[in-house]
């Protein structure tokens, strides 16, 4: 839930502004589709106007095209009286859990962002510049030069020396192959993406940042702008979890090594609105 009324105030003012913005975008721009949590926020608010007080709570979320299953899924509860509503609690449907309001408004602040760039994709370089424009606590985002690939690597294989038992047994193969070949890109792009994270993650470790440094490693100079919106989802709701990671791949859909949040599978779920009344 929202906690501290200062705080909630501010929340419902800018959710109030990036609602409106969202409705004159939809007038205008045929392809625009706004953030789930906004258009959860939208089923919530269109609802006939009482004058009583009531909560009404909309649902939406975004399906994997290949698998069918839900990639996310949001409810937004709401206390509306006429035309006037504030917004009460926002939901992680998937992971069952209560986002912070902080976090929210960052996640819909870089999907706004990312909305001014009309391709499917976006540059590697102009994403980190987005995701470090958002106020997250604590986390810089990054990548590796590509200058400084072979010497990234040169680090992880460094660490594996010494880690190697940290390492699944069907990676240590890739990782020794790895060791005795000549880096290029196509390499480089060729490695399983755990590895590459892997050698983001050491690349983070020797940094030293001040403060928690993300390491976005990637087999091309661009990635989808939705995949890119679940990273930021997935890596600021572990920070504010007090969970520290320092390693991310960007750009592809095969398993991370790295703890991460269980996705419950679900029955497929379309794009639909749904709403409800709260008792």
């Amino acid at each position: 839930m929202i906690k501290g009324e200062t705080g909630r105030d501010r929340f419902n003012s800018q959710m109030q502004t990036y609602l409106q913005e969202a409705a004159e975008r939809l007038k205008q721009e045929a392809l625009y589709e706004p953030h789930p949590i906004l258009r959860a926020l939208m089923l919530a608010v269109d609802k006939p106007k009482m004058w009583k007080e009531e909560k009404y709570m909309g649902i939406a979320g975004d399906i994997d095209n290949e698998t069918g299953a839900p990639t996310n899924l949001y409810g937004v509860v709401i206390l509306r009286q006429r035309s006037d509503f504030k917004v009460l609690a926002v939901e992680d449907l998937l992971n069952e859990m209560s986002l912070d309001y902080s976090f929210v408004l960052n996640l819909l602040e870089v999907a706004k962002r990312l909305t001014e760039y009309p391709a499917k994709q976006i540059h590697i370089t102009e994403a980190i510049e987005i995701l470090n424009a958002v106020p997250v606590p604590q986390i810089t985002f990054g990548i590796i030069p590509p200058e400084k690939m072979e010497v990234a690597v040169g680090y992880f294989l460094e660490w594996y020396a010494t880690h190697k038992a940290e390492i699944p047994e069907r990676l240590r193969q890739a990782v020794e192959e790895l060791s005795n070949t000549k880096l290029t890109i196509e390499v480089w792009r060729s490695l399983l993406g755990e590895i590459r994270g892997l050698v983001g993650k050491v690349w983070s470790m020797r940094l030293n940042a001040a403060t928690p440094h993300v390491t976005v490693t990637f087999f091309s100079d661009y990635v989808e702008k939705e995949h890119l919106l679940n990273v930021f989802d997935w890596i600021s709701q572990e920070f504010n979890k007090k969970f520290l990671v320092s390693e991310l791949r960007a750009g592809e859909r095969d398993q991370k090594f790295h703890p991460k949040r269980k996705r419950k599978r679900k029955k497929r779920t379309k794009r639909k609105k749904l709403h409800k009344n709260i008792e």
